[in-house]
């Protein structure tokens, strides 16, 4: 972690945690070159259920993504069936036409992630979001 983010994570800890939702945004919006900082700020608080739908909604919005990254972060402060409603409201705003990215990564990380894999719960919710995903594909249209 580089300088100018420690500073940043410290001066965090002093702010509200409701305020501390809407200065990231604010500061680190999705269309800003620098927003991936907040991919790096996130894992370091604990966010409230709805801060946690607000960060989602603003920076899953861009779908796909490139990197796993951005889902990881996510999943690592949400429970799953969360990241998941999520993820489908997410999705069906999105206006993408290419979710092979997004197929790719959520198949590995459910695959491969322990959390997911060795409980029957959540291997449920998973296998039933990759149905989901690739019937949403086939209706629409997409790849």
């Amino acid at each position: 972690m580089n300088e100018e983010l420690r500073n940043i994570i410290k001066q965090l800890r002093n702010i509200d945690q409701e305020k501390r939702c809407e200065w990231l945004i604010s500061t680190y919006p999705p269309d800003n070159e620098n927003y991936y900082f907040a991919f790096q700020i996130i894992p370091h608080f604990s966010w409230s259920k709805k801060d946690r739908a607000i960060l989602m909604q603003n920076y899953l919005k861009k779908l796909s993504f490139a990197s796993e990254k951005p889902y990881l972060i996510f999943l690592k402060i949400m429970p799953l069936n969360e990241f998941l409603t999520l993820l489908k409201a997410i999705l069906l705003k999105s206006e993408t036409k290419d979710l092979d990215l997004l197929k790719y990564h959520l198949n590995r990380e459910f695959t491969y992630n322990e959390n997911i894999k060795n409980n029957e719960q959540n291997k449920q919710l998973s296998d039933n979001f990759i149905l989901f995903l690739n019937e949403y594909c086939k209706i629409n249209k997409i790849k």
